[in-house]
């Protein structure tokens, strides 16, 4: 086994983790901030910027297992 897909699997499981952790982190922001707001507003995109980069990991991590 090679250190490249070693790292890649590294890579991949590290994405599905911190994807675990960041859907159960902003759940329980979510029941406390407003429904409306700027709070919301704020919460919705660290939300989508923790799945760009959850996401980020784990397509680079894919990437270096079929290269």
């Amino acid at each position: 086994m090679s250190p490249q897909k070693i790292a890649a699997g590294v890579l991949i499981l590290l994405g599905v983790v911190f994807r675990g952790i960041s859907l159960a982190h902003y759940r329980m922001q979510s029941k406390q901030t407003p429904s409306v707001g700027i709070e919301r507003r704020v919460l919705e995109r660290k939300k989508q910027r923790a799945l760009y980069i959850d996401y980020a990991f784990i397509a680079i991590g894919v990437y270096l297992l079929v290269a």
